[in-house]
């Protein structure tokens, strides 16, 4: 398939938390649209990055209730407290004194599909978007989307959201979240849509 520019989004940033990597029983999103997505809101999470070894899914055995169990590695999603997803209550939010500059440096991008077995993300086919935390820079590794949204404001969840997941040197990640509400057909994200790979791939679905 003949490769086309996909735009750089354009995001709006409204929040920056701090998350744990431990994520909720809400499925990523492969599911087909013609529609397509306005940004409402977005938030930011840093995590560090671990290898996953071991199998899990969304349901089962191995769904989220046993992912403490599947490896040590995973122990947060017993005990921890403050791990994704989360509910942003606007009426308990608190600015920062000294919050972490966020800087976007984004650039039109080619990418291509993959079927991970778990999601369908999209991958940047060069390095040349990131973003800076702080002193830090990570570089966009990939984007997925989430349907509904793994995250809340006010207790409502919105009808997408999408994830661009950047790593730095140091293989940490910057995990920019955007709220997503259906609108007007896009013509690019419709042709991603009608490219996806149902099945898990061996070889990347080139857009």
């Amino acid at each position: 398939m003949k490769k086309k520019k996909i735009s750089a989004l354009s995001l709006l940033l409204v929040l920056s938390l701090l998350l744990a990597a431990c994520s909720s029983s809400k499925t990523d999103s492969s599911k087909e649209t013609d529609s397509s997505k306005e940004a409402d809101t977005a938030a930011t999470s840093t995590v560090s990055n671990s290898e996953e070894e071991a199998h899990w899914s969304y349901e089962g055995e191995t769904g989220p209730e046993h992912w403490g169990d599947l490896d040590p590695a995973n122990l947060a999603c017993v005990n921890g407290t403050e791990q994704s997803p989360i509910n942003i209550e606007t009426t308990k939010t608190e600015e920062k004194a000294d919050p972490q500059e966020l800087t976007i440096n984004y650039v039109p991008t080619l990418f291509s599909l993959e079927n991970n077995g778990h999601t369908i993300q999209a991958n940047p086919a060069a390095s040349d978007n990131s973003i800076k935390l702080g002193n830090d820079t990570y570089h966009l590794a990939q984007l997925h989307f989430h349907t509904p949204s793994e995250h809340q404001l006010n207790g409502n969840s919105f009808d997408m959201e999408l994830h661009l997941v950047h790593k730095n040197e140091k293989d940490e990640l910057a995990v920019l979240g955007l709220m997503i509400k259906e609108g007007k057909e896009n013509s690019i994200l419709k042709e991603a849509w009608e490219s996806m790979p149902k099945e898990q791939t061996t070889e990347d679905v080139q857009l």
